[in-house]
């Protein structure tokens, strides 16, 4: 069943599953916005996967995309990731060619 359920057959299937993560994880933080996030939850984890992450590398990219035009990131040498996700903004920060020399 979970293999299933993270891995859909159909590709109409597979959308309607991860839209039903997405809102379930969002209804989850609208109701319980004082606790942590339910990473042990297949919901969770399919939400992440194949809606959270991706989206949020994106925002990440065009954020150090900008800070590189305006040299906000000149002499950086540690980062701590500011919550995007389980690490997309890590993740972001080291792909980034520009950056990967100057990361420790």
């Amino acid at each position: 069943m979970l293999i299933k359920y993270m891995f859909p057959e159909s590709p109409s299937d597979k959308l309607q599953i991860i839209a039903d993560a997405v809102l379930t994880l969002s209804d989850f933080y609208i109701n319980n916005p004082n606790s942590e996030t339910p990473w042990n939850k297949n919901y969770c984890q399919m939400a992440y996967r194949h809606y959270y992450m991706p989206l949020n590398y994106l925002r990440c990219e065009k954020v150090i995309e900008r800070g590189l035009q305006v040299n906000f990131f000149d002499n950086l040498t540690h980062f701590i990731d500011w919550g995007a996700g389980p690490g997309t903004a890590s993740l972001a920060l080291a792909r980034s060619e520009k950056l990967k020399s100057q990361i420790k």
